[in-house]
C-alpha cells in the first residue's frame, strides 16, 4: 500500500518544502497521530520515521488513517478551504494592486464585500499618476493561515508583504452552492 511511484526520500523532501507540484500525487500518513495529509499541508513537519506515503487518500484511509482537518486531503486538490483561501488572497492582492479588476471577484464575494473592494480600488487608482502606479511595487502574499470552525466556513488570516511594509488581511469564507464565498474582508 506504500507509494511506489516515488521513493520515500523524494516524498519526504516534497513534504518538507510543501511542494505544490506534488499536491494530489501522494499523501502522507503520520503514524504517531494516525492522520494523513497532503504534501502542501502547513502543519509541523513530522519525523521521517513516522511517515508512510500513499498514492491516494483512499489507500491511507484503508490503512486506518483519518483525514487532516487543516488541508482536507479527502477533497480533490483545489476544493479545500485552504486552497480557496490562498487563491482568494492572491486575487485580492492583485485587485488592490491594479493587476485585476474587482469585477473578476464578483462570483466569490458577497455584494457588500465586492462594493468595499470596488471602493478601495477606485480610491487607490485616483491616487497618483499612471506612471506612479506603474512603478509601484507589487504586493506579495507571504503566508495564509486558515482556521475552519466548521466544514462550511473558514476564518483566514493573510500576511502580505509590500516592499518593506507588512500588512494583514482577514477574511471569512463560507461554502455555499458548491463554491467558497467571502462574506467579510478586513485590511490591517
Amino acid at each position: 500500500m506504500h507509494a511506489m511511484f516515488l521513493d520515500s526520500d523524494s516524498c519526504y523532501r516534497a513534504l518538507a518544502t510543501h511542494d505544490a507540484r506534488f499536491d494530489g500525487r501522494f499523501f502522507v500518513g503520520v503514524r504517531s497521530t494516525r492522520i494523513y495529509c497532503r504534501p502542501v499541508c502547513t502543519v509541523r513537519l513530522p519525523k521521517r520515521e513516522n511517515c508512510r506515503f500513499y498514492q491516494s487518500a483512499a489507500a491511507a484511509e484503508v490503512d486506518g488513517f483519518r483525514p487532516c482537518l487543516r488541508c482536507r486531503p479527502e477533497l480533490a486538490p483545489g476544493l479545500a478551504s485552504v486552497d480557496a483561501s490562498a487563491r482568494f488572497a492572491q486575487a485580492v492582492v492583485e485587485v488592490i494592486g491594479g493587476d485585476r479588476t474587482p469585477h473578476q471577484l464578483i462570483r466569490c464575494t458577497t455584494p457588500s464585500v465586492h462594493a468595499d473592494l470596488l471602493r478601495r480600488t477606485t480610491a487607490l487608482n485616483r491616487a497618483g499618476s499612471p506612471e506612479q502606479r506603474a512603478r509601484r511595487l507589487r504586493a506579495q502574499v507571504r503566508s495564509v493561515h486558515v482556521f475552519q470552525p466548521s466544514a462550511l466556513s473558514a476564518e483566514v488570516s493573510v500576511h502580505i508583504r509590500h516592499g518593506q511594509r507588512s500588512r494583514a488581511l482577514a477574511a471569512r469564507i463560507e461554502h455555499c452552492e458548491g463554491r467558497w464565498l467571502c462574506t467579510a474582508l478586513e485590511f490591517g
